[in-house]
């Protein structure tokens, strides 16, 4: 059994598990080490887990002209990817690479299917964590649309302490070890301009360097 299990059954996505059901869950699931630039899922490939995030970053990019691909949205522990869809046997839309080193917990389809199969509850919550992603995805988008630079980042910053707030669930503060790049390409900023940004902030207090990243005060 996954030492995080117990953080990932507290979940809402699966708070509605009756104990033979979280059998299931445990018995079609593993965890596996991420390293940064790691390529979890690529875009029109076939797909047959439900990912989630137990620590680390990892961002979900869809793809755009000539190649290129645009980071729609950073996960946090807590949050998922790839397979949703119980029945659903389609390629993935988005590529899923990791920004930051950490472990995720990847759930094969069919524990998914064979749960949905008899859980009204669960599918309910499946359809919440649908709508989850699509959210998260346009907040993403409205960072753009903020005025000021400075402003635009620590909007960036709060948002990807994921919904557990500032702190992690052991109470302590999450670190933001994403690269310069990484954040200019999610604030639609230069890197010259956030290593700047950051530097200012720093100075007026509002974050300050550890040695896993920035860390909110």
């Amino acid at each position: 059994m996954p030492s995080n299990f117990e953080f990932v059954a507290s979940l809402p996505l699966f708070s509605s598990l009756q104990h033979d059901e979280e059998q299931v869950l445990k018995g079609l699931c593993c965890r596996k080490p991420i390293t940064q630039r790691l390529q979890l899922v690529s875009s029109g490939a076939p797909v047959d887990y439900l990912g989630m995030v137990l620590s680390g970053r990892v961002g979900e990019y869809a793809p755009r002209g000539c190649g290129g691909a645009f980071l729609l949205r950073i996960l946090s522990p807590g949050d998922t990817f790839g397979h949703i869809d119980p029945g659903a046997n389609g390629c993935a839309p988005m590529s899923v690479l990791a920004l930051e080193p950490g472990e995720v917990l990847c759930i094969a389809n069919r524990a998914i299917e064979q749960i949905a199969a008899r859980n009204s509850k669960f599918c309910a919550a499946l359809q919440v964590e649908r709508s989850r992603r699509f959210q998260r995805a346009i907040q993403h988008m409205q960072l753009l649309t903020i005025d000021g630079s400075e402003e635009r980042v620590m909007a960036f910053l709060s948002l990807i302490a994921g919904d557990f707030g500032l702190k992690d669930r052991e109470g302590r503060h999450i670190p933001v070890a994403l690269s310069h790049q990484t954040i200019a390409d999610s604030c639609g900023l230069t890197r010259e301009t956030v290593s700047r940004k950051f530097g200012a902030l720093a100075e007026a207090g509002q974050v300050h360097r550890t040695e896993l990243g920035w860390v909110l005060p």
